[in-house]
């Protein structure tokens, strides 16, 4: 834990210390994943990075070790910070395959919230599988029925399966719930012009 302290503080204070390179970023993670196999900070670091980088294989399951990890040694309330980040790293390098298939395991072990619904519901969307997000997006606003973000995404799978009249209605709901949001009344538009 401490390595990975001085790490992040020697990230932190780049801009005064100079930036370690990404080989050395990584060797150090490699060196703490070696020292302590559970560390899974170090671990699912260590995968983003290589992921970023490589996107091979080998990196996925880095990172699908350090996420098994932490779900395995922590509550997922408690980590539901961590949960967030990993799921917005993989989105930023547009695997949502990964994140689709790390929330399932999740899910396979724990209650998912609405906002893990909705972050599967959007992997599923993203890789095609409409029929997936909506039963998501359906289980979000279950939870969280008042979400003006699950109804506007709801609407937007809808749109994206060509079923106007229900993303319509979809997309009504987000605008009553949060007027004038400019994700909702931007979506709204691409329906009026469907």
């Amino acid at each position: 834990e401490w390595d990975y302290c001085a790490l992040q503080a020697d990230l932190k204070m780049a801009s005064v210390l100079g930036a370690p390179s990404q080989e050395e970023v990584v060797n150090r993670l490699r060196g703490m994943a070696r020292r302590c196999p559970q560390f899974y900070p170090a671990i699912l670091e260590l995968g983003l990075h290589q992921l970023s980088r490589k996107g091979d294989p080998a990196s996925v399951r880095t990172v699908e070790k350090g996420f098994c990890l932490m779900i395995e040694l922590t509550d997922p309330e408690h980590s539901a910070e961590e949960i967030d980040a990993v799921v917005e790293n993989l989105e930023r390098f547009w695997r949502f395959d990964v994140s689709r298939r790390l929330l399932e395991v999740l899910g396979e072990r724990h209650r998912l919230s609405a906002a893990l619904h909705d972050s599967l519901a959007h992997a599923a969307a993203r890789l095609g599988d409409l029929d997936a997000a909506q039963r998501h997006v359906k289980e979000a606003l279950r939870l969280e029925p008042g979400n003006k973000d699950c109804w506007s995404n709801k609407g937007w799978y809808h749109l994206m399966g060509g079923e106007l009249e229900v993303a319509g209605a979809a997309l009504a709901k987000a605008l009553r719930l949060k007027p004038k949001d400019p994700v909702v009344v931007a979506n709204l538009k691409i329906h009026e012009y469907l």
